[in-house]
């Protein structure tokens, strides 16, 4: 990271991405405190960016989403995932697959607050728009949750 953050404005898009990355790989080995910041500083970046970033917001949205769902804070992850899915919606057409993260993301907050039927729907959504995108066998919705303390519940068709 440090070619980039020499070679260009703290401020830049690429920048942003990077801290998207680095706060996924955080998240993923559990490291919270060092994804939360890198990916708060991905999206005060990818904020004030060019329209071209704002998919990448829509990705660092959620993962900080994810995260605050890991620390099982609730109330914190909400705003990111809310705002994640709607321009996520703003910015894609309905049918477009990078739509299912957030929608999944939004999906088990709603199973964690308690609230099945709005999950269902959400993961319902998602499971549309990726059944003709993957092979019936890789959708795994059970690894999709990394939430171990809640229940993820299958789509069935």
């Amino acid at each position: 990271m440090t070619l980039r953050q020499k070679n260009l404005p703290a401020d830049h898009p690429h920048i942003g991405v990077t801290y998207v990355i680095w706060g996924n790989l955080r998240l993923q080995q559990g490291d919270y405190e060092g994804a939360k910041r890198d990916l708060q500083t991905a999206v005060s970046i990818l904020e004030s960016a060019s329209a071209v970033s704002q998919l990448e917001l829509v990705e660092a949205l959620t993962h900080l989403g994810e995260l605050y769902m890991a620390l099982d804070e609730l109330d914190e992850a909400h705003p990111y995932l809310h705002h994640a899915l709607t321009l996520g919606e703003q910015l894609m057409p309905a049918t477009h697959p990078d739509l299912a993260a957030p929608l999944i993301s939004l999906g088990q907050w709603h199973d964690a607050r308690g609230k099945p039927e709005e999950a269902q729907e959400l993961y319902g959504r998602a499971y549309t728009l990726l059944k003709d995108k993957v092979a019936p066998t890789q959708i795994d919705w059970q690894r999709l949750r990394p939430y171990p303390n809640h229940t993820l519940r299958q789509q069935r068709i």
